[in-house]
């Protein structure tokens, strides 16, 4: 079954021509498809009279990858973590050789970036771009995570984390002119000692000696356990809120939904990033808690 989609409604449309309705025979064909071919993998979320969309709605769900246990013992299923287990930055240097090859110039200690009106931006995107935003050069940005195409804020965020990595990098490469590309790049690792901290608090800090970074220690397992990952590490979502602000060059004030800037590189092509930058200065994040907008909980 080559279809990506788990929902009966999204699989017929795909299959069919544009307009075509179908019967509820057809969709029950189709879900008992779904159950014999990738019923270990799909999880459509069928509601039938949905509050907010007027009717039917189908989401769908696929599992994770499975992962085993690392002694290899018969227990519950774990899920696969498909980027780095340990705090190393990878969302703006990539979990794999690969990807951050990609990402890197090798001039310098250097991350790839682009210039657009003047403004450093992420490099963009061009494997992953549609036919319209790549004739118009406005593709994707590319990072360590596809997922720094959320929201603008979060690609503004990636912007300012790439211009300071090559910031520090540039100085690092006069003060030592010796040194090597590869040196100088491994060098930057500005995530850990100003973001950790303001995260988890210093008094966690001290209590597992995280001041400062002592060295790989290869006896020491990295893994994230599912309720980190799948429940706690989710804190950040609550602190959404459904508008952002911006601040225009001129010191003005406005707002924007965010639910239109979902995947939306636009804001950031035309000129926000700055504003969005500015605007960060002054929000302040919602309340963490079991509490989402909207623009976050239906998108």
């Amino acid at each position: 079954m080559a279809d990506a989609a788990c929902c009966p409604d999204q699989i017929f449309a795909a299959r069919n021509e544009p307009g075509t309705v179908p019967t509820t025979e057809e969709l029950d064909e189709i879900r008992e498809e779904i159950k014999q071919e990738r019923g270990d993998v799909c999880i459509q979320i069928e509601i039938e009279d949905d509050p907010r969309h007027g009717g039917y709605v189908c989401m769908t769900q696929t599992r994770s990858r499975p992962a085993p246990p690392h002694d290899c013992s018969i227990a519950p299923r774990q899920q696969m973590n498909s980027i780095t287990h340990v705090f190393d930055g990878s969302v703006v240097y990539g979990s794999s050789q690969a990807e951050q090859d990609a990402l890197r110039s090798f001039e310098g200690g250097q991350l790839l970036t682009q210039t657009v009106n003047g403004r450093v931006l992420p490099p963009q995107d061009l494997e992953n771009c549609p036919a319209a935003d790549l004739t118009a050069q406005r593709c994707p940005f590319r990072g360590g995570d596809t997922r720094i195409n959320t929201t603008p804020n979060l690609m503004s965020m990636h912007a300012v984390a790439i211009v300071h990595h090559n910031k520090l990098a540039n100085r690092l490469g006069l003060i030592n002119p010796h040194w090597s590309d590869e040196r100088i790049f491994q060098k930057p690792t500005f995530h850990y000692y100003e973001y950790l901290p303001l995260i988890i608090g210093d008094d966690i800090i001290r209590k597992y000696k995280l001041e400062s970074y002592a060295g790989f220690r290869p006896e020491v397992n990295p893994s994230v356990l599912s309720e980190l990952a799948h429940g706690a590490m989710r804190f950040g979502h609550s602190t959404v809120g459904g508008i952002f602000g911006l601040v225009e060059d001129s010191d003005a004030d406005t707002f924007a939904f965010l639910q239109p800037h979902f995947f939306n590189t636009s804001l950031l092509y035309n000129g926000g990033y700055s504003q969005c930058i500015r605007g960060l200065l002054g929000d302040r994040p919602w309340v963490i808690d079991r509490n989402f907008p909207d623009a976050v909980s239906f998108t």
